[in-house]
């Protein structure tokens, strides 16, 4: 049975870090309970955040007409990280995050493996991922989204 993510928290329009991190670490808890897609309805707004439907919600772009420019919000890398890494056909795999309570693992078709996890702490967390009897060594920034892919 194929399970579908088909509603996310539309927040209040203020694109926050805290927001897009939430957001992220959904993703990650829907796909670690089997689903296989995740809909975000508001990809793009323009600068007063208001949806068709008159509500201000978070975007993962934001229109500036007046500057003539596009801001790319928090939960643009909280989709970017899968949608740029995991490929169509992927199968979740387990993984132990460690530290990381918020991560989940791809398989794509082509035998890469995604790692996509979130640092919450407040400070930069020093860890080890080791894969395939190789141990690379990280760095994660604080309050980060993160993604590892293993050729």
């Amino acid at each position: 049975m194929k399970l579908m993510q088909t509603e996310t928290e539309c927040y209040d329009g203020t694109n926050s870090w805290d927001q897009g991190m939430k957001t992220f670490c959904k993703i990650i808890a829907d796909a670690n309970h089997f689903a296989s897609s995740y809909f975000y309805w508001n990809m793009i707004l323009n600068e007063s955040g208001r949806s068709t439907w008159n509500w201000c919600q978070n975007s993962m772009l934001t229109v500036d007409r007046k500057a003539d420019a596009v801001h790319y919000n928090p939960e643009f890398y909280s989709l970017k990280h899968f949608s740029a890494a995991v490929l169509p056909g992927a199968r979740r795999i387990a993984v132990n995050g460690g530290s990381f309570t918020n991560a989940v693992g791809f398989l794509n078709p082509l035998g890469s493996e995604v790692l996509v996890f979130a640092d919450e702490a407040d400070q930069v967390v020093s860890a080890e991922l080791e894969t395939h009897g190789a141990v690379v060594k990280l760095d994660v920034p604080a309050k980060s989204m993160n993604k590892v892919i293993i050729p």
